[in-house]
């Protein structure tokens, strides 16, 4: 269904062959988020989709779906990432769960689709009927796309129902912590070209 490329020992890419599909037959998603740790030493890594999708996935137990880290250097293209509800209890003893700034440890990111992106996220779509969040107690940035762009988002379409509590608070507000939400991105210090959002 994909195949792998290596630089040696060093995960280089992955290429796409088919859609694929995680839902299995009873209902449950077979999808497991690209390792936290691991995403964030990727090297000159590529993920091409080749125009297909990513069907079935259903995140209860990630903040960011698809990656956590997109470092510098690295790409993901030609994907689209098409999945069920997601619901997430964001508070301080999930902080594993997380992608952290990392130049602000002290700022949680999630997204539906990558945590942190420093390096290109081009030519995707990404489409989600619900991502719920609860229990918002630690700095955090959240975006459809990534929770913060510190690279560049080219040629992206998303579509993705952002559910938040009532109680929530937006910027920042004295002894509490910093909240941001953004369409795309929660927080961008990067590049947006070619964006379209629209309604989940």
């Amino acid at each position: 269904e994909c195949d792998v490329v290596y630089d040696g020992c060093e995960l280089r890419g992955i290429v796409l062959e088919c859609d694929i599909d995680f839902l299995t037959e009873d209902g449950y998603s077979s999808y497991v988020s690209i390792d936290k740790n691991a995403s964030k030493f990727l090297k000159d890594f590529t993920f091409d989709g080749r125009g297909h999708y990513l069907r079935g996935l259903s995140p209860y137990d990630y903040t960011s779906i698809f990656m956590y880290y997109l470092p510098e250097g690295c790409t993901v293209k030609n994907l689209a990432m098409i999945f069920d509800e997601g619901k997430f209890e964001m508070g301080n003893d999930n902080l594993e769960r997380f992608a952290f700034d990392p130049k602000d440890e002290t700022m949680a990111a999630a997204s539906p689709f990558i945590g942190v992106n420093s390096g290109t996220i081009q030519n995707c779509i990404i489409e989600c009927s619900g991502y719920y969040i609860n229990g918002m107690n630690t700095n955090t940035s959240i975006g459809t796309v990534a929770g913060i762009n510190r690279g560049t988002i080219r040629s992206v379409r998303s579509s993705v129902g952002l559910v938040l509590p009532q109680n929530c608070n937006f910027g920042y507000v004295t002894g509490s912590p910093k909240f941001y939400l953004g369409g795309i991105v929660g927080m961008n210090y990067g590049t947006l070209e070619d964006i379209l959002l629209s309604e989940a």
